[in-house]
């Protein structure tokens, strides 16, 4: 079944050409191979076997962001990303290249809770080494992990509803703190948040890396996790997380879960809420799966002049990130995040926002991280000053 939506994808395809606009690495590379109509060309030939599976077809066909730009710019409507999941699937059937990255991939995202307790006591003798080679940000420590729980507002706050939290894995393991400020603007809103037990990752990178039978698996645990649960709605602090629980599983599996993005959810309960204003200047990131995926583009905008915040603004791209790519593909990586840092400090804005927990750790390796915040930060600290009169 998978192959044949990995056909119908790739002859669909017109080479057109359109797709190349806004791609990340063909923009870098400046060569067809490196840009999506290249890649969907290579993967066609590699499904009908009209070239073997090297190297250099792997390293062509992996080191594609998924970033999703291509994907609106496609008039003959390819969904490019889906197509390069089967096709990565495709790949690892046919050749064991890069089956390190996988093998690591499945066993990170497989046991995460052994993984975290070990990585964390190495970590005082492998910080200095990982922040020289900006794999971490400076003065990044090791926080509890981020359990499950039940919030529910102060008796002060009058209960309109119960909402599920799904934290997702950057966040759970690495940046607990982001799943705090949402849970304290909620019930500060009158809403009890549940982080229900059970939650495993979305399977992005499962995904990313063309593991689909074993997302698959991570699916159905996630689907029967959040059907349990008697609540309205079901919130993601990370944009990846809510594309690949809703769209990609619907695709890929025929079911999907009905989860909402952060940004989203914030703008309709914040529409509410007493103005205030937070004094600066602040530039605005969109994380490609807000952008690409959500097609989120002027609500958070909203959002942070409702605060007061003076927007200033920086061409749209990718952080550099996208999961594995930015281990893998050391280099290219690197050149997207200086391009990132150059355009913001262009701007002399004050403060760097975005709504992706992943681009928050990426872009806080190359600026500071007093200066980079998650979106739901800036509205707990908005909401910490509303409740104080005379800040």
């Amino acid at each position: 079944m998978n192959y044949e939506k990995l056909l119908y994808e790739s002859r669909k395809c017109v080479l057109c050409g359109s797709c190349k606009t806004d791609c990340p690495t063909y923009e870098l590379k400046h060569s067809e191979a490196f840009g999506p109509r290249g890649r969907m060309r290579l993967l066609y030939a590699l499904i009908t076997k009209e070239i073997p599976p090297t190297k250099g077809l792997y390293e062509r066909l992996y080191s594609c962001l998924l970033c999703g730009a291509c994907k609106r710019r496609c008039p003959a409507e390819v969904d490019i990303p889906l197509a390069f999941f089967l096709g990565r699937q495709e790949l690892n059937r046919q050749t064991h290249i890069g089956r390190f990255m996988r093998i690591l991939t499945r066993v990170s995202l497989s046991h995460p809770k052994s993984l975290y307790r070990v990585f964390r006591s190495l970590y005082p003798l492998l910080k200095r080494r990982l922040t020289e080679m900006r794999l971490i940000p400076e003065g990044f420590e090791f926080m509890p992990m981020y359990s499950r729980k039940v919030i529910k507002p102060s008796n002060e706050v009058k209960t309109r509803g119960r909402i599920a939290l799904f934290v997702g894995c950057s966040v759970r393991y690495l940046q607990p703190y982001i799943a705090d400020a949402f849970a304290r603007v909620c019930t500060g809103m009158g809403y009890e948040v549940v982080a229900p037990g059970g939650e495993v990752c979305c399977g992005a990178p499962l995904l990313n890396s063309g593991m689909i039978k074993l997302a698959e698996s991570f699916a159905e645990k996630n689907l029967q996790t959040y059907k349990r649960l008697e609540v309205q709605s079901v919130v993601s602090v990370c944009p990846t997380c809510v594309v690949t629980l809703g769209d990609t599983y619907r695709k890929l599996f025929g079911e999907g879960m009905e989860v909402i993005d952060s940004v989203s959810f914030l703008y309709h309960l914040l529409s509410e809420m007493p103005g205030f204003q937070i004094e600066g200047s602040a530039v605005f990131h969109d994380p490609c799966h807000a952008l690409y995926g959500l097609m989120q583009k002027d609500t958070p905008r909203e959002l942070l002049g409702r605060v007061g915040l003076k927007l200033k603004e920086i061409p749209e791209g990718c952080c550099g990130l996208a999961g594995t790519f930015s281990l893998s593909f050391r280099g290219l990586s690197e050149t997207l995040l200086e391009k990132k840092k150059n355009a913001f400090s262009d701007t002399g804005a004050e403060l760097l926002i975005t709504s992706c927990p992943g681009c928050l750790f990426q872009l806080s390796k190359i600026i500071s991280s007093e200066r980079v915040f998650h979106i739901v930060e800036i509205f707990e600290e908005a909401l910490v000053r509303n409740e104080q009169p005379g800040q």
